[in-house]
């Protein structure tokens, strides 16, 4: 790892530090090679995945496709999966905790799962911030959890995925 890559883990995190999350998931997502990145959302999701404790089978799913090259494609077809999920989730009307919790894994499992369909270079990509999302998302979920994981604890498993996307 390089200067450059020390100085933007810096800057990303005094834009994390600061509330700026989608600032802090652009500078760390535009580095990363496209290769890489659907291991790194993977790896993000399947953080928070463990923290909230939340059991989805398209979640699983996505996490599978996104570490397997082969299957990049199916990122479009388990995203359709989950925002049919998301939206159920939306109009419910009444939310206990655990149902804000796979709300908000919802949210950053669409935006791995359209990271790695992107990854696949199809002619119909995702928008391209769909990776600065990805940390928005985690930070998210990670607030949820009203304490029982710090947002700057938390910050080591962003380091950490990318750490693991600059090798």
């Amino acid at each position: 790892m390089n200067k450059q890559f020390f100085k933007v883990i810096a800057q990303a995190q005094a834009h994390w530090g600061s509330g700026r999350i989608l600032d802090a998931g652009q500078l760390l997502f535009d580095v990363i090679p496209r290769s890489k990145q659907p291991a790194w959302a993977a790896k993000i999701l399947s953080v928070a995945a463990e923290l909230l404790g939340t059991k989805e089978p398209a979640i699983d799913e996505v996490l599978q496709i996104s570490r397997d090259t082969n299957r990049w494609r199916e990122g479009r077809q388990v995203f359709e999966q989950l925002r049919w999920c998301t939206l159920r989730e939306e109009g419910r009307w009444f939310r206990t905790n655990r149902r804000k919790r796979r709300l908000h894994l919802l949210y950053l499992a669409e935006n791995v799962a359209k990271v790695t369909y992107n990854a696949s270079l199809p002619p119909d990509a995702f928008d391209e911030d769909a990776g600065w999302w990805v940390v928005r998302c985690f930070h998210d979920c990670i607030k949820i959890l009203d304490g029982k994981e710090s947002l700057e604890t938390s910050w080591a498993a962003i380091v950490d995925a990318q750490i693991s996307a600059a090798d």
